[in-house]
């Protein structure tokens, strides 16, 4: 099912396991139990969430961020996060900790959307931030994604940052490292189940969060596309085994170990749109 203008509370509560969950089972059941019972959100994960309503959904920023904190009178300064009266001012705001930027984060974000809103592959785009809900057909599992921005009858998007370079060497191992490949097939998988064809090529933009903020669009390869759904389905394959009960232990397909698929693949076809913006 596709859901659109839903916001983050929303989409938490769509049954299914998203992706952000489901990459830790790739290669051992005991990875996947132990980071979803250890979930904690970072203070990298709310600035990355800022930067995504900042740049695909700035009406919506107001609704799930606050920005400083209680001023101290002595000071003129903002109370510390630990404090009593930081606490109490939660409280009365209606917030928790996750849903509060520092000033300082705030200008950061928003230089940082503002590069991004800029790059070809999302200005270019006429949908954002939707929802995708499927059963996978291997697994039987029930699975949810959120795309964060699109074109309709081209291609579905995703908004990164980076701390490095934007080179080709840096951005294929950051797909490959933070498997930025498996979501692109799992977001793809999710478009094709809702009879969503045209959707068959996926974008990376990335902005940096160093001074220079430069932004690059890519698209990624079919090889990697087709890598990304065979490492989908061991995890998936994995949280099923895991919902089933058993936890123990790595898989892996072949009786031998080889170079990281990075190395082994280009990941990046240059001829779509390319280039530093």
């Amino acid at each position: 099912m596709i859901h659109k203008n839903i916001n983050r509370a929303e989409y938490d509560a769509l049954e299914g396991i998203n992706f952000s969950k489901l990459k830790h089972f790739r290669d051992s059941r005991n990875k996947g139990a132990f980071e979803l019972s250890n979930f904690k959100k970072t203070h990298a994960m709310v600035l990355g969430t800022a930067i995504h309503i900042l740049a695909l959904e700035p009406q919506n920023f107001e609704r799930q961020f606050i920005i400083g904190g209680p001023i101290n009178p002595k000071t003129g300064e903002t109370y510390g996060r630990s404090t009593k009266a930081f606490a109490d001012w939660l409280i009365e705001n209606g917030r928790d900790m996750s849903e509060v930027l520092s000033e300082e984060d705030y200008r950061d974000a928003s230089e940082i959307a503002e590069r991004a809103r800029n790059a070809v592959a999302i200005n270019k785009s006429d949908l954002f931030e939707f929802a995708l809900t499927w059963t996978d057909e291997k697994s039987g599992e029930a699975c949810k994604c959120l795309v964060d921005f699109a074109q309709n009858g081209n291609y579905i998007g995703d908004l990164k940052t980076i701390d490095s370079a934007l080179s080709e060497d840096n951005l294929s191992r950051e797909i490959y490292m933070r498997q930025y490949y498996q979501q692109a097939a799992f977001y793809l998988d999710g478009a094709r189940a809702n009879k969503i064809i045209d959707f068959d090529k996926f974008f990376f933009t990335f902005v940096q969060k160093s001074d220079e903020k430069e932004t690059i669009s890519k698209l990624l390869g079919d090889e990697s596309i087709e890598i990304g759904r065979a490492h989908n389905q061991q995890c998936l394959e994995n949280f099923k085994l895991y919902r089933d009960g058993l936890r123990s232990g790595y898989k892996f397909k072949e009786a031998f170990l080889d170079i990281p698929n990075y190395i082994r693949n280009s990941y990046f076809n240059t001829d779509f749109f390319g280039g530093v913006e």
